[in-house]
């Protein structure tokens, strides 16, 4: 079992929504914290060193078997309008 996740920064409103193997996405949102601190580029990244992990906030959307989890991801990106392109991180 896997998980589709929410990043928001509550400071601009932009959400990122990912996968991760593991059916508790914290783990995965603490691997993007530590990518931010180590310098890692991307729009979120870079968001997460300005606003700082206390503006952000992470929330599971579903559990699902791991054969869903890509077809799943790229649904609630855009349900989340989530792309580059809408405002968001992904």
């Amino acid at each position: 079992m896997g998980c589709i996740y929410r990043i928001v920064c509550h400071a601009t409103g932009r959400s990122y929504v990912g996968q991760t193997a593991y059916s508790h996405p914290f783990v995965r949102y603490r691997d993007h914290q530590r990518e931010a601190k180590n310098g890692k580029e991307g729009p979120l990244y870079d968001d997460l060193r300005i606003y700082g992990v206390h503006a952000f906030s992470c929330e599971c959307v579903c559990v699902v078997e791991n054969e869903m989890l890509n077809a799943l991801e790229c649904y609630y990106a855009e349900q989340y309008g989530s792309y580059v392109w809408e405002g968001g991180y992904n």
